[in-house]
């Protein structure tokens, strides 16, 4: 297995880059303070009960699949039941109880049940203090629940140091203990890999001076373990923040930048995106850097304060990407910056954002980094045997690494293969390199041609075409991939359908039809109240009405303007219809006084006229001859109307009395009529004067 690693390492270069680990599931549950938690596994923090009581410096760790293993604060190591472990009352002869960093938990490379547990001494003020002492806690033991290893405790590491240490993957299969010496600007970075806690890279670098300097403040690295920051609380003349840069390769530490040294710093954390630096002061005051210049001067230009009242603690980045710090408002909860990627202000502080079960002092867990597996190389052999279509087929890794490398040259977890041939990647994953070898053979291919017409409207813009179902891969001539294929414009459009060597290969013939809009408008007078029924015009398949219903036909109870979309392929037609309000009125005319038969005649005609006379008689008129009321009812369309008219008739007699003349007399004779009142005169010559002269018999 070994002879394979170093055949591969010399046919390339492997990147075994490692990766952020504070949102690892390892980190998923939190004990500190006194009696308290937090459980991230939901997503957002969840308060829990712990049995630790600390001040400052603690550490817990969850299995990988987030349940929580144990917790330390340096002195003490409590199961995840809470209760002490057997042998772990009392694992180192020194306190750590006001420790900035004074326990931390890392894994024992290449044995997954087993842990060092680092316990850092707090300050005293002498020199020759802080004491860094571990030992080792076993999870097979007390039943699956852990216990320290009896004979690792009190294994001593060096003294002389700064409360200060963190965790930071490695690139070789290790992690390294990152500390500082308290009275000199070194930092000691011990690697831990499978042959166990190797001794100290040095790193002497930085600007504060003085006995016991670099003693309390908070060491913190990046998300992309690119940057260090040292925060410093005066012990000595010394105090502020540095930053500097650091080297997961080898550990070394350079580049120091003065950001500040005039404030006491405490705690310190960075943005999920290694973009952004957040430093408690002891005052309280909680700034922000962007460090994405480079520089100190252009770094130190964006200091931007975010709250100036909280209160001084450790501030620490969770598996949620938020920042959590001891609230202002007392020790019973934390406040939270909710954006730190964000610049400026901006970056959401919420006051008493979590409320916990217990209290919170200063110290707040430290994060816990893994190391996977022990190094050796795993080979395994794909043999596939396709028809390769035009534009080859994706091969893809079948396991899941940091980093790729593929006889291609490329480097992600997939290539395009256009020939048949064999191919291999080798797959990092932390510790463990896979090698996949893939053998490509061909297969007879079997083509089939399918050519057919398709038109669309111009009005559609953009339209989806859809190849055959059932096959395993699409390749249209655009370069597409997918089974369906958006089109724009007339032309010949073809794709490959595969599966297997069965080859599909479909020509679509697009033509375009002009889209055609009408529009129509008629009025209609109608009476209401009653319904007129519109009709909307035929030979469309759908129809949209002012109303959003869809019948062909729709119903107006009022006066108002009605419109209908009527649609079809490639066709639409707009109609509106106006429905004015109608009515209908008549007069027969003023009652009247008559001698004989008298025609009443409504003014009203039409082919929709209807007429009902008083005696039912429906003729468009009516001969009166007697007197009466004579009245008539008249139906337009759907408007009705009803009018009456009073006819008198009088009849009167007039007796002239008989004259005799002799015969041979000459007649000279005045005839007089006497008419009612208000009558009229009407001889028999067709004169109308009263007075009648007759000289004649």
């Amino acid at each position: 297995m070994k002879k394979i690693l170093l055949l591969c390492t010399a046919l390339f270069t492997l990147s075994l880059t490692g990766f952020a680990q504070y949102n690892t599931p390892e980190n998923k549950k939190w004990a500190f303070g006194s009696n308290s938690g937090l459980d991230f596994t939901s997503g957002s923090p969840v308060a829990i009960s712990s049995s630790m009581s600390s001040g400052e410096g603690c550490a817990s760790v969850c299995d990988p699949a987030g349940n929580l293993l144990f917790y330390t604060e340096g002195t003490v190591v409590w199961d995840r039941t809470g209760a002490i472990m057997p042998s772990g009352s009392a694992i180192v002869s020194f306190t750590t109880s006001s420790s900035t960093q004074g326990a931390l938990i890392a894994p024992v490379v290449g044995n997954s049940n087993q842990y060092y547990v680092f316990s850092l001494e707090d300050y005293s003020g002498s020199t020759g203090y802080c004491h860094l002492d571990y030992c080792i806690v076993d999870m097979t033991l007390n039943s699956g629940l852990g216990d320290v290893i009896a004979a690792s405790i009190g294994t001593a590491v060096t003294a002389s140091l700064a409360e200060k240490m963190i965790l930071v993957s490695g690139n070789s299969c290790n992690v390294w203990l990152v500390t500082h010496l308290a009275d000199t600007a070194k930092f000691l970075s011990y690697s831990i890999s499978a042959s166990g806690i190797a001794s100290p890279i040095v790193s002497n670098v930085g600007t504060f001076a003085g006995t016991n300097s670099y003693t309390i403040g908070v060491l913190k690295i990046s998300p992309d373990r690119q940057h260090i920051v040292s925060q410093v609380y005066p012990t000595s003349s010394t105090e502020g923040t540095e930053l500097f840069d650091f080297d997961p390769n080898t550990g070394i530490v350079s580049n120091c930048r003065v950001l500040d040294n005039s404030s006491a710093q405490y705690g310190a954390d960075f943005s999920p995106n290694s973009t952004k630096l957040y430093c408690q002061e002891w005052s309280g005051t909680v700034d922000q850097y962007d460090i994405t210049g480079g520089t100190a001067a252009a770094i130190i230009a964006t200091r931007t304060t975010i709250i100036s009242s909280a209160t001084y603690s450790d501030i620490k980045l969770a598996p949620d990407n938020k920042m959590y710090i001891r609230a202002a408002s007392g020790s019973g909860q934390l406040d939270c910056i909710s954006s730190p990627n964000t610049g400026g202000t901006a970056c959401g502080y919420v006051a008493s954002a979590v409320t916990l079960t217990g209290s919170v002092t200063l110290g707040l867990p430290n994060t816990f980094v893994s190391v996977s597996g022990g190094g050796d190389t795993i080979t395994r052999v794909h043999d596939t045997a396709v028809c390769l279509p035009p534009g080859g087929i994706v091969i893809t890794a079948d396991t899941v690494g940091v980093s790729y490398h593929w006889s291609t040259g490329v480097t992600s977890s997939t290539t395009n293969v256009t020939a048949y041939g064999t191919y291999w990647v080798a797959i990092s994953n932390g510790c463990h390199i896979n090698i996949d070898t893939f053998h490509i053979a061909s297969l007879p291919q079997d083509t089939v041609f399918h050519s057919r017409d398709t038109s669309v409207c111009s009005s559609i813009g953009a339209f989806t075409l859809t190849a055959p179902a059932g096959y395993t891969g699409y390749l249209w001539n655009t370069g597409a991939t997918t089974s369906t294929l958006s089109v724009s414009a007339a032309g010949d459009v073809f794709v490959y359908c595969s599966i297997g060597c069965h080859l599909v290969i479909d020509t679509v013939h697009v033509s375009v039809i002009p889209f055609v809009h009408d529009a129509g408008v008629a009025d209609t007078s109608y009476c209401f109240p009653g319904s007129l029924i519109l009709t909307a015009p035929g030979g469309y398949a759908a129809y949209l009405w002012q109303d959003g219903s869809t019948n062909g036909t729709f119903t107006a109870t009022a006066a108002a303007s009605y419109y209908v979309v009527s649609s079809a392929y490639c066709r639409d037609r707009v109609d509106t219809f106006h429905v004015l309000p109608a009515s209908l009125s008549f007069s027969l005319g003023a009652d009247v006084t008559v001698c004989m038969n008298y025609m009443i005649v409504p003014p009203v005609t039409g082919t929709d006229v209807t007429y009902l006379w008083q005696d039912g008689s429906k003729n468009s008129f009516y001969s009166a001859s007697r007197t009466g009321n004579y009245s008539v009812t008249i139906h337009k369309g759907n408007c009705v109307a009803q009018d009456d008219i009073n006819v008198q008739f009088f009849h009167f007699s007039q007796n002239i009395p008989d004259t005799f003349i002799c015969k041979g007399e000459p007649i000279n004779l005045n005839l007089t009529a006497n008419p009612p009142a208000g009558g009229k005169v009407l001889w028999n010559d067709g004169t109308t004067n009263p007075v009648k002269t007759v000289h004649d018999s």
